[in-house]
C-alpha cells in the first residue's frame, strides 16, 4: 500500500520564484508533495478552478510573504481561499513565511510566521515542525477501496487504482 503524503499549496508571487524554487527542494527532502501553480494547471484551463482543487486537496497553505506579493491580485485570492476555507471547514493549515521585510498581511496579523528573511535554515525548521503537525487531508477525489479477498498477485499483474486508498475491510460492519 502507498504511504499517503502531505500536500502542501504553496502561494507566491513569480517574483519571488527562484526562492519558491529552493523551497520546493526542501520540501522534498522533507517527503512532502506539493501544488505549484506551473505543474497543476495547463493552458486553457481555469485558474480559479484549479486554485480550489489545489486548496481543498492540500493539507497546509504556505503564503511566501514578500513586497511582491502584498501587490499581487493573485496572492490574495489564494490567501483569501485558503482563510475562508480553514474558517468553514478547519482543515488547512495557514502557514505564513517571510522572505524579507515586508509587512504581514492584517488578515494573517494573528498568525505566526517563519522568517526566512534573516536565516533560511532556521525559517525552513520552524517550517518543517509546523508540517509535521498538520493532518494528512484527503482529496475531494479521495475513493476508500475495499479488498474483498485479499491475494498476493505476481507483480505484472498489480495496477494501482487512481485516487484509491486500500482499507482493510470489517466483516462485521461491512
Amino acid at each position: 500500500m502507498t504511504k499517503m503524503k502531505k500536500r502542501v499549496f504553496i502561494s507566491y508571487s513569480y517574483q519571488d520564484k527562484e526562492f519558491v524554487e529552493w523551497l520546493q527542494d526542501k520540501l522534498k527532502d522533507f517527503d512532502i508533495e506539493f501544488w505549484y501553480d506551473q505543474a497543476e494547471i495547463g493552458v486553457g484551463e481555469s485558474i480559479k478552478e484549479k486554485v480550489n482543487e489545489g486548496l481543498n486537496s492540500s493539507s497546509a497553505f504556505i503564503l511566501v510573504l514578500s513586497h511582491s506579493s502584498k501587490n499581487s491580485e493573485w496572492v490574495k485570492y489564494e490567501m483569501n481561499s485558503a482563510l475562508l476555507l480553514n474558517a468553514i471547514k478547519k482543515g488547512i493549515s495557514i502557514l505564513p513565511i517571510k522572505i524579507d521585510d515586508s509587512e504581514v498581511p492584517a488578515d494573517l496579523s494573528g498568525y505566526l510566521y517563519a522568517d526566512f528573511s534573516k536565516d533560511k535554515d532556521k525559517g525552513l525548521e520552524l517550517l518543517r515542525k509546523s508540517l509535521l503537525k498538520t493532518k494528512i487531508r484527503l482529496s475531494p477525489s479521495y475513493k476508500p477501496c475495499k479488498v474483498l479477498n485479499p491475494i498476493i498477485l505476481p507483480d505484472e499483474s498489480y495496477k494501482p487504482i487512481k485516487n484509491c486508498v486500500l482499507s482493510p475491510i470489517n466483516p462485521i460492519n461491512d
